[in-house]
């Protein structure tokens, strides 16, 4: 089995062990009587419950009980739709000759009977994904993930944990080509872990099946997130609506962290009004930084302007440009009532324009609007 195989059959026999053990569990709390002892989908559903996981090392292995086996097969007897009946069948067979024929026989004969097996599809997964056969593991993925849409996450996060391998990244970009049904949820799992962050804008480089305005954003904050200000902007830079004309600043709208990134919390929050602007409002005797958003900036001398409502409340508000990659880089920050000048050097190419509110001396707190704000390379 190639490392490919191996991350994605582990990740996924990890992902869907809690879901199998929690369904065995909850048949095994079925209540016994005749109808139950003799209809081949009950007694079928109690073979199930006497699978038994066990997770070792970060493998986990599926065992079957020998009077669990023995039901599964008067289960299937009884009625041969019962899919976990099969399912416990062919446990137990991979168990007695892993990788055989007789598991592959049952496999195939379920999936062609009940399709919409969840347990039958997890083990076609793990086979097929053994076998090194991504086109039959993802199309099995899909096909569930249609049938059971509350599975899609179950198997969203292994795949994005996969990419850690460097062949996933092939493997990946012709899976999602075909734009299978979990590709969006894909691209919205956006991982914290720097180096995944980094694999999955390279993944999205090749491929934008299932991607859209928002599953971009995210990506884009991902990687700002995790320090990667110029695969960021390289990123919006190559969007179809690329950079907005002049500094790339945006007064209203736009999507974070190029747009602003909002502080909303019961001590701060900077909301937005529509055409008329943001209300601004800082807790009394607290302060801090109300909106922040990622400028990539030229050498070169910039204004800030914009309206504060009522004028009073200017002072209070400051306006700080710091160099986004300089770590404790306090910038420079200027109070709001006036046209402001930044200057910027060529040492820093991505920069945080932040909005900042003050209410230490504000014995009701403050509260005002920020309107016709700008933000432009000096004339």
């Amino acid at each position: 089995m190639n490392r490919v195989a191996r991350w994605i059959v582990c990740a996924l026999c990890l992902a869907l062990a809690p879901v199998l053990l929690f369904q065995g569990q909850a048949n095994a709390n079925r209540p016994s009587g005749p109808f139950l002892t003799t209809n081949g989908f009950n007694l079928a559903g109690m073979a199930r419950a006497g699978l038994r996981v066990r997770e070792t090392r970060g493998t986990t292995t599926l065992t079957v009980e020998p009077a669990a086996l023995r039901m599964a097969r008067r289960a299937f007897a009884r009625e041969p739709l019962a899919g976990d009946a099969l399912f416990v069948m062919a446990i137990d067979e991979r168990a007695n000759v892993p990788g055989g024929e007789g598991e592959q026989a049952l496999l195939d004969a379920a999936a062609a009977m009940i399709p919409r097996s969840r347990y039958l599809g997890a083990l076609q997964v793990e086979q097929f994904s053994r076998r090194g056969d991504f086109t039959r593991t993802f199309a099995v993925i899909d096909r569930l993930a249609r049938v059971y849409p509350g599975l899609t996450s179950e198997f969203v996060q292994p795949l994005v944990e996969a990419l850690r391998q460097d062949d996933a990244l092939d493997v990946m970009a012709t899976a999602l080509a075909g734009n299978p049904v979990w590709a969006r949820e894909f691209w919205l799992a956006v991982p914290g872990d720097p180096e995944l962050v980094g694999r999955m804008f390279a993944l999205r480089q090749r491929v934008d099946s299932g991607t859209d305005a928002t599953t971009d954003a995210r990506l884009m904050a991902g990687l700002v997130g995790a320090g990667r200000f110029d695969d960021a902007i390289a990123f919006r830079d190559s969007l179809p609506a690329g950079r907005p004309q002049g500094t790339g600043f945006v007064s209203f709208g736009g999507e974070a962290p190029f747009g602003w990134n909002l502080e909303a919390s019961g001590e701060r929050a900077m909301n937005p009004q529509g055409d008329a602007g943001y209300d601004v409002f800082v807790q009394q005797d607290t302060s801090g930084v109300l909106g922040q958003q990622l400028l990539a900036l030229r050498p070169g001398r910039y204004t800030f302007d914009a309206t504060v409502t009522p004028v009073s409340s200017a002072p209070n508000l400051k306006v700080r440009l710091r160099c986004a990659t300089a770590r404790g880089d306090a910038g420079t920050t200027q109070p709001l009532g006036k046209p402001l000048s930044f200057s910027v050097t060529g040492a820093c190419e991505a920069w945080w324009l932040e909005i900042m509110g003050d209410a230490w001396n504000l014995r009701d707190g403050l509260r005002a609007t920020l309107s016709d704000m700008s933000f432009e390379a000096a004339r």
